[in-house]
């Protein structure tokens, strides 16, 4: 006799009923998002903006620029009817979270919303038991590669609308030092930022100092900044660390600036018998990771440490299936044995388990992640079938106007 076994329910760790701090948690959420729906669906559209702010911030004591973001969040959430129905049902997303959304939709074309609601609302749904929920940084994230994939003709950078896109300021200060600013594009900034990092660490230097030598003609710096790309998809977005996904006109660049191709299918499987883990295997880590696979830190993968998870002075191999990144303090709580973990050699997700007694379920979130596969995967195929439904609404149009064009007019003879 042979017993049917079902896989366990899918569920946040912020709704786990059996967590006391979660339960009070998702209760404070709850009645923050009630509060500010019911403000926001009581609005007299004609009051002035400044006029309502000063109200609520007499009534809950907050800033007038927190009241209105926490507002156009709402109202965001009302244009994703999905997304406000899981909601309403978990209440697994905080304000920050909904803010976080708002933000990234602002360039939004909104005849573009309800496939952003169907993706978001499925990113946002758990497919594991006590997984962690995405964090307002990763949302983001997200949201930028759905409308890079549905709109080319926005920037979806994380700029400020209201500051250019590339400016320089030097401002002095009363103690004799000075500061210099500068805004870039985000693949520009990395490069430099990673530049400056590698100069310091060479030469021993000040992150400071090493900017002052490159800006001053230091040479002999060769950094690798690593765009990831799917092989197998035609026109498959890049994605670059710190960054994101980037649109389709930053990936055209990136493949023409490429000077070396890895394959990382190959790179995982990888051994060695060194404790010190081969350049492109860290690579491939890092894109499965994307960042430190701690519980809620986010730090990226590329400036953390490998971690064995059995270690290797008690033979754990130097491979994919037993690396993880985990930054420098994290890894030392790992160490110290206050949390251990299970790798899913064929997924990379993890599942921590605590001293204390509790776990909780995390997935990989790199550009070579399973779900990060699978979405390019899908994107592809939404893109094939958008421009299938395209060509077929448009060859029905032609179709309509040739049988317009050849019916006969009314006063016009029968032909015989």
């Amino acid at each position: 006799m042979s017993t049917a076994l079902s896989a366990p329910p899918a569920y946040y760790s912020v709704t786990n009923p059996d967590d006391p701090v979660a339960v009070l948690s998702r209760d404070v959420i709850r009645k923050d998002y009630e509060l500010w729906s019911t403000l926001t669906h009581h609005l007299d559209p004609e009051q002035d903006s400044d006029v309502l702010a000063a109200s609520l911030t007499r009534s809950t004591g907050m800033a007038k620029n927190f009241i209105q973001n926490n507002l156009m969040a709402i109202l965001t959430l009302d244009e994703l009817p999905r997304l406000r129905a899981l909601q309403e049902e978990l209440w697994h997303l905080d304000l920050h979270r909904l803010r976080a959304i708002d933000s990234a939709l602002a360039p939004a074309d909104r005849d573009h919303l309800p496939e952003v609601d169907e993706q978001l609302t499925d990113y946002l749904t758990a497919t594991r038991p006590n997984q962690l929920v995405p964090g307002a940084r990763a949302i983001q994230n997200k949201i930028r590669a759905i409308l890079a994939e549905l709109d080319d003709t926005i920037d979806t950078d994380d700029e400020p609308s209201q500051l250019p896109g590339e400016s320089y300021a030097m401002t002095f200060n009363a103690d004799g030092t000075a500061d210099l600013t500068a805004r870039f594009n985000a693949v520009d900034a990395v490069e430099i930022d990673l530049r400056v990092r590698a100069l310091a660490e060479a030469e021993g230097l000040t992150l400071a100092q090493a900017h002052a030598a490159l800006v001053r003609g230091a040479d002999g710096v060769r950094v690798h900044l690593n765009a990831y790309r799917a092989s197998d998809v035609e026109d498959a977005p890049a994605f670059i660390h710190r960054v994101g996904w980037v649109d389709k006109a930053t990936t055209d660049t990136l493949v023409e600036r490429a000077c070396h191709t890895r394959d990382m299918d190959a790179a995982a499987g990888i051994t060695t018998d060194s404790y010190t883990t081969p350049d492109v295997l860290r690579i491939h880590i890092e894109g499965r990771d994307g960042t430190c696979r701690w519980p809620g830190c986010t730090r990226p993968a590329t400036v953390c440490q490998m971690d064995h998870r059995i270690n290797h002075t008690d033979g754990g191999p130097t491979t994919a299936s037993n690396l993880v990144s985990l930054c420098q303090r994290h890894h030392n709580l790992k160490t110290a044995r206050h949390a251990f973990y299970h790798l899913d050699p064929t997924t990379g997700d993890i599942i921590w388990l605590f001293a204390d007694g509790t776990w909780v379920y995390d997935e990989a979130e790199g550009p070579l992640s399973r779900t990060s596969r699978l979405w390019v995967q899908t994107l592809h195929q939404r893109r094939e079938e958008r421009h299938h439904d395209a060509r077929s609404r448009a060859q029905h149009r032609k179709r309509m106007k040739d049988q317009a064009n050849d019916t006969p007019e009314e006063d016009s003879p029968p032909p015989f």
